[in-house]
């Protein structure tokens, strides 16, 4: 039986060690998720955040009941944010992919949905995002009581790997397959192994 790991609610989350981004080079984020009919009906527009750095700058990878994913970078000197439009993917319960990449020497950034490439952008600030050091990681909610949305995979630039199949369903941590940053599961108490 395949697991995947429910983030049901707006309290509840998964929380990461903190993460040193790379100083040159072409960083990627990729993870596989779904979201079901019901986080339309009852989420509207809302967003979810698939992934969230802490501190300055910040990096965030954001996906839409609406079917639209973006991403957002912001730092002290300026911000930018885009992505694709509603109908991206469908909001049906079945996995759909998510890649980010950031060139970190030119600023290119580019957005796919399921391997097709979906938006790009180059970022003018890039130099602050070099090296720059995350408090911590989180795949979380935003603004949603009712998520819908079900993490079944997430890796780091290959340097770290979170697949909830292996966690078998059970437990408060996803780990890390790589090395031993594994992911705390934040106000889960009550659902008692219901999130897997």
């Amino acid at each position: 039986m395949a697991f995947k790991l429910t983030i049901p609610e707006f309290n509840t989350y998964v929380e990461y060690p903190g993460y040193t981004f790379p100083t040159t080079g072409v960083w990627t984020f990729n993870s596989t998720i779904s979201m079901d009919a019901s986080a339309q009906v009852n989420s509207g527009t809302y967003e979810v955040i698939q992934l969230y750095f802490t501190g300055d700058p910040s990096f965030a990878v954001r996906a839409f009941p609406s079917g639209a994913v973006s991403f957002a970078v912001s730092s002290t000197s300026g911000s930018t944010f885009g992505g694709a439009p509603a109908g991206a993917f469908v909001a049906n319960g079945q996995p759909v992919n998510i890649r980010v990449t950031v060139d970190l020497d030119s600023g290119f950034m580019e957005l796919f949905v399921d391997e097709t490439s979906v938006y790009s952008v180059t970022y003018a600030f890039i130099s602050e995002l070099r090296g720059a050091v995350a408090p911590a990681v989180r795949n979380r909610m935003l603004f949603n009581d009712e998520s819908g949305v079900e993490l079944y995979t997430f890796n780091l630039n290959g340097e770290r790997n979170y697949d909830a199949d292996l966690e078998g369903g059970t437990g408060l941590l996803l780990r890390d397959t790589i090395g031993s940053n594994d992911g705390n599961l934040v106000g889960y108490g009550a659902f008692a192994d219901s999130q897997w």
